[in-house]
């Protein structure tokens, strides 16, 4: 088990850096720092949850998969990431972020009041293949393409299902931007329980 209070965690800042949380392993982060995966642009920034937990605390403890670098998160083999402070995939022009959540009982886990963002002034990737997405009442929605540039997508498949009880759906928020949502495959799902609805373009 990793505690990281309020410094954060920031992997690839300038350079290449890679984490892996595997079976039994855990990383908890409690301040109010965050995540970062590809900090600076150049850099690339690796983690995979496979079998084990990472959690974010803190509301202000949000993920960066591809600030202005490049990002990529997977979490297979029944990992879990928990996130109090939402999460953005491609923050700043030039950044990619990727995230996977793999096979069954895998999960991607929105407990606070931020949501997803995928593809907010760079490109964003969101794949659930046969993993699960949730996020809880009290979170606000996933955007996907938020600013002029971004060409962001997410696909649900092979009996993935992507959970959202709180918020919106927008897809291209902006012009100039391309956002994709694909649910394809017998058992594969987005579902919205909430009182809020979707837009597109």
């Amino acid at each position: 088990t990793i505690n990281i209070g309020t410094a954060g965690m920031t992997i690839g800042n300038y350079g290449t850096g890679n984490v892996t949380v595997s079976s039994l392993g855990t990383i908890a982060l409690t301040g109010t720092n965050g995540l970062a995966l590809g900090q600076n642009s150049g850099a690339s920034g690796q983690m995979t949850v496979s079998g084990g937990i990472v959690s974010l605390t803190q509301s202000s403890d949000h993920t960066g998969v591809g600030q202005s670098g490049s990002g990529t998160l997977t979490i297979n083999s029944a990992g879990s990431f928990n996130d109090a402070g939402g999460m953005t995939l491609g923050q700043n022009t030039g950044g990619n972020g990727s995230v996977t959540v793999q096979g069954t009982g895998s999960s991607l886990n929105f407990t606070g009041a931020n949501g997803l963002t995928v593809g907010y002034g760079g490109n964003g990737t969101l794949t659930v293949n046969g993993g699960a997405v949730t996020e809880g009442a009290s979170v606000p929605g996933v955007s996907v393409g938020s600013n002029s540039g971004s060409s962001s997508s997410i696909l649900v498949e092979n009996s993935g299902t992507m959970s959202l009880a709180g918020g919106y759906l927008t897809i291209g928020s902006n012009t100039g931007t391309n956002g994709n949502v694909t649910v394809t495959g017998a058992g594969s799902s987005l579902r919205m329980t909430g009182t809020a609805g979707v837009t597109d373009g």
